[in-house]
C-alpha cells in the first residue's frame, strides 16, 4: 500500500509540470499570430459610421462587449484608452495609431497583462445608399504558452465580429450579416 501511495503522490506532483510542458511544446508549433478580415454593410452614411468608431469613449453605448472606456494621457503624442471588455478586470490598452476621416482608423491593441499585441484596421467605404465597414485584425502573441491558450480557449474573430454587429445595430440595421473577407497584404 505504501508503494502505491508513493507512486500516486509522484504522479500528482509531476502532472502539472507535464501539462505545462505539453502546452509549451504545442504552443511552439502554433503560429505567432493571426490576421483576418470581417465586414458589414449598412444603410447609413460613411460619416456616421466613422463618427461612432472614432468616438472610443462612446463605444460602451453601442457595443455589448465594451463595458467601460477610460481615457488615458497621450502616449507618444497619440490618444490612448483603457478598455474593459466583458468580465476581464485588467482591461486592454487601445491607442489611435492613424486615421483619415471619414475613411480609415487604425488602433493598436495591447493586453494589459502583456502577451497580446495587435492592430485593428477599420475602413469605412461609402456605397450607394450606405457604407461598408471593414475590420482587419492583426495579432501577435508573445510566448508559446499564450499561443496555446488562445488556440485552446478563444474564437479569435469573435470580438471583431461582435463589434461590427453591434456597430451595425447602432446604425439601424436589424439583422446585420458579418462577412468574412480576405485582407489585402
Amino acid at each position: 500500500m505504501g508503494r502505491l501511495l508513493h507512486r500516486l503522490q509522484l504522479v500528482l506532483l509531476l502532472a502539472p509540470f507535464v501539462a505545462v510542458g505539453t502546452a509549451l511544446v504545442f504552443g511552439l508549433t502554433l503560429p505567432r499570430g493571426h490576421r483576418f478580415g470581417r465586414a458589414v454593410t449598412v444603410e447609413a452614411a460613411a460619416e456616421r459610421a466613422f463618427a461612432l468608431l472614432a468616438d472610443v469613449e462612446g463605444w460602451p453605448r453601442w457595443s455589448a462587449r465594451v463595458r467601460a472606456v477610460e481615457a488615458l494621457p497621450e502616449h507618444d503624442g497619440r490618444r490612448t484608452w483603457r478598455l474593459k471588455l466583458g468580465s476581464d478586470r485588467r482591461g486592454a490598452y487601445l491607442t489611435l495609431a492613424d486615421g483619415t476621416p471619414p475613411q480609415r482608423l487604425v488602433f493598436e491593441l495591447a493586453d494589459s497583462a502583456g502577451p497580446f499585441r495587435g492592430v485593428w484596421h477599420f475602413a469605412v467605404v461609402p456605397l450607394a445608399g450606405g457604407c461598408r465597414v471593414e475590420l482587419v485584425e492583426e495579432a501577435r502573441y508573445g510566448n508559446p504558452f499564450a499561443r496555446f491558450l488562445v488556440h485552446l480557449a478563444s474564437d479569435k474573430a469573435r470580438l471583431a465580429e461582435d463589434m461590427l454587429r453591434d456597430l451595425a445595430r447602432a446604425l439601424g440595421e436589424a439583422s446585420p450579416e458579418i462577412e468574412r473577407m480576405e485582407p489585402a497584404p
